[in-house]
This record gives C-alpha cells, sequence and structure tokens, in this order.
C-alpha cells in the first residue's frame, strides 16, 4: 500500500495484450489478468486475478475485481484516482473489442497481461502539481 510519504505517480504508458489459452472442459469464459506496474528507480508492483469476461465488460457494482484492480493502481502503486479509473476503463474495453466477435457459447480462458509505467509527480514547493505554463 503507498503511504504518505510516497509521491503520486502519473502514467507515461500502458501496454496490453491478450492471448487465449484452451480450457479443456472449461464451463464458461474467463479472463485471467496480471497487471505489472513498473516505475523508473521502484521494484515492479504486480496483481494477478481472474473473472468471467461477462462481469469484468459489464458488471460494475458486482465485479469485485475489477474493484480490487482500481485499488491496487490507487493504494499499491500511487496513481491517481482519475489515471486510475481510465486505466481500468481502457482494459475494459480492450477485453470486449477481442472477445466481442466470438459466438456466445464460447468457453475457454483468456489471459490478459497488461504493464503499466508511471513517473512520480514533480510537486511544488507549496506541495501541489507542478504546472507548465504556455
Amino acid at each position: 500500500m503507498a503511504d504518505h510519504n510516497t509521491p503520486p505517480y502519473d502514467l507515461t504508458k500502458l501496454d496490453h495484450y491478450i492471448k487465449y489459452q484452451p480450457a479443456e472442459e472449461a464451463e464458461d469464459f474467463f479472463v485471467d489478468v496480471e497487471v505489472k506496474v513498473l516505475g523508473k528507480g521502484s521494484s515492479p508492483l504486480e496483481i494477478f486475478l481472474s473473472t468471467s469476461v461477462y462481469d469484468f465488460i459489464w458488471e460494475d457494482e458486482d465485479c469485485y475485481e475489477k474493484a480490487e484492480l482500481y485499488e491496487f493502481f490507487v493504494e499499491d502503486a500511487g496513481i491517481d484516482s482519475y489515471e486510475a479509473q481510465f486505466l481500468v476503463n481502457d482494459l475494459i474495453l480492450y477485453v470486449n473489442k477481442v472477445t466481442r466477435p466470438l459466438d456466445e457459447d464460447f468457453t475457454g480462458v483468456f489471459k490478459l497481461m497488461a504493464e503499466v509505467r508511471v513517473k512520480p509527480v514533480e510537486l511544488n514547493h507549496a506541495g501541489s502539481d507542478q504546472t507548465e505554463s504556455h
């Protein structure tokens, strides 16, 4: 968990891809999510979770895994809540795009791997975010 001495981080890059993993006798369609957050000079943070594709895409309040992913970005990685919501939404849209063309009776597992690169937010002397003047 990020402490009060940890500076907030800005998102600099998001890479992701999905790989299909056939599952014998699978009864549902699942997505296994593996996310790494990389920041210069710090150890990578990782989270692993699994949920049904339907829940990951369509369930907002009932998908514990999406809430856990958001909390990981904000609490553990120190990413701003707005950026964290952007990351979760981007991953949801990506899973939807890849899985939408499949037959609704499709079963198996997709492994979603995402790598998030962050950098510390530069603070001015008053402790607020540094602003650029144009």
